[in-house]
């Protein structure tokens, strides 16, 4: 009877932990798996949800623990803790893998020569551009001051 006993409670522990979702265990750092709808708040966002998500229509998946914001909207961002939020300009967004080389007023048409390497930071918005070379406010391309 010993080993019929045994063998219940092993396969009643297997059965328990295969009813769990097997994703759950794959979340990344800063999230835990959720069966029912969720929305992640943004860093910057001062509502609860974010704009673009409606809870009831949500897949389960995984989401930020609480205390924590999605960096960005883009795909694989980051769950960071709440004081840890990098907020940007108004004209900026945050990326991931933004340009180091950024569109400024005066920089000669089309794509300018970079080394391709990419960093996680704020950037002009589309349409906008630095103000001047090496600097940090961004400004429609149609105000860039012209040289005349």
């Amino acid at each position: 009877m010993g080993i019929a006993m045994f063998l219940l409670v092993a396969y009643s522990s297997i059965n328990y932990a295969l009813s769990e979702p097997i994703s759950q265990y794959l979340c990344p750092d800063n999230e835990i798996y959720r069966d029912e709808g969720h929305c992640d708040e943004l860093c910057g966002e001062r509502t609860t949800t974010t704009s673009l998500c409606i809870p009831e229509l949500a897949e389960p998946g995984c989401y930020c623990k609480p205390g924590y914001r999605r960096q960005s909207d883009e795909p694989g961002s980051l769950c960071v803790h709440e004081k840890d939020c990098v907020i940007c300009d108004e004209d900026q967004e945050y990326r991931m893998c933004g340009t180091d080389c950024p569109r400024y007023c005066g920089a000669p048409p089309g794509p300018l020569p970079c080394n391709k390497m990419c960093r996680a930071g704020c950037f002009c918005k589309d349409s906008y551009v630095l103000r001047r070379k090496g600097g940090t406010r961004c400004i429609l391309e149609s105000q860039c001051p012209s040289c005349s």
